[in-house]
């Protein structure tokens, strides 16, 4: 409900929705112009492809993991609890070691509640 409409006609109180979507309609459009939707995904598509590609974790903000698991899960006719529990027993064997950050901090954390 647009503002300002207390005491007003109803005609005046139409004119002033009326007016209010229209201002909506031509900010989702500008919004998903073609162009607009186009130059987003590149750079999207360019900054993902670039954290990938020099192997940083930028892209691990911009995913999130919990839907990419669900739809794995799915795929894979896995429940999420077993996609994730193979998961993470095949972690523990890389030598990749990517829980070895979370390792540090919790043993850094224990050793400091120690001293």
């Amino acid at each position: 409900m647009p503002k300002g409409v207390h005491g007003k006609t109803m005609a005046e109180i139409q004119n002033r929705v009326a007016e209010r979507a229209e201002l909506e309609c031509r900010r989702v459009r500008a919004a998903l112009d073609d162009g607009v939707v186009r130059a987003e995904t590149e750079a999207v598509f360019l900054k993902l492809d670039q954290s990938i590609q020099s192997d940083t974790d930028g892209w691990k903000r911009e995913i999130p993991a919990k839907p990419v698991l669900a739809r794995f899960a799915s795929r894979a006719s896995l429940s999420e609890a077993r996609a994730k529990s193979l998961y993470i027993s095949e972690a523990a064997r890389s030598s990749r070691k990517p829980f070895a950050e979370i390792a540090d901090i919790l043993f850094d954390a224990i050793n400091t509640s120690l001293s």
